[in-house]
């Protein structure tokens, strides 16, 4: 709908992307023959051009009226959780700010931090919860209300508020290769709607 500032620039890189991706290919060639892998590799092209390729345009309908109200019963989920939160910690507790976690839990209750394993560096996600919640029994009902409001967050983000295109139908972008299992894995398309349709969660969780 809007073209670039630098046009030249634009079509240029376009023009790279084509000319350095064939002649990527052509060293990728070679290793495939030299690994014995051509059968794969074309089994997957196949799968790519003939099937998936079809399920990315076609698309996935989509009961609008039943998001809705699934959207809703989260909203209201979430708020219950929010609330009980605020009752116990007797302030408004953004639980989905890092800053204000750590300060609750490491400054005004003063519990040894826990370290995230890669930074180093104090965190409150779910896995340290986890761990202060072993060692302090006494907020395990807390540290349970803060996972919730954060799963359903993330589940009304992720799933009830996934963009859609026009038509009201969710068009994933999905790759063959995705994973090194070789199962399909998806996500949001190069329009900007759709999204990751494989962690759809089954409904069933209490």
């Amino acid at each position: 709908n809007k073209m670039p500032e630098d046009i030249h620039q634009y079509w240029t890189y376009n023009c790279k992307d084509c000319v350095i991706t064939f002649e990527a290919w052509e060293v990728l060639q070679a290793q495939l023959e030299k690994a014995n892998l051509v059968e794969q590799f074309n089994f997957l092209m196949r799968m790519a051009t003939r099937n998936v390729f079809r399920a990315m345009l076609r698309g996935v309908r989509i009961n609008a009226t039943r998001r809705t109200e699934v959207a809703q019963e989260l909203l209201q989920a979430i708020q219950e959780r929010e609330s009980l939160i605020h009752y116990v910690v007797g302030f408004p507790l953004n639980v989905g700010s890092p800053k204000q976690m750590k300060e609750f839990f490491y400054d005004d209750l003063g519990f040894p931090p826990i370290k995230n394993r890669k930074t180093k560096q104090p965190t409150c996600d779910s896995a340290a919860l986890g761990t202060l919640a072993q060692k302090f029994p006494l907020i395990k009902p807390l540290t349970d209300l803060i996972e919730e409001k954060r799963s359903l967050g993330v589940f009304l983000s992720t799933f009830c508020l996934m963009p859609l295109d026009t038509d009201g139908r969710m068009r994933c972008s999905y790759n063959v290769a995705g994973t090194e299992t070789f199962r399909l894995s998806s996500s949001e398309n190069a329009f900007g709607s759709g999204g990751n349709l494989q962690n759809i969660s089954s409904g069933e969780e209490e």
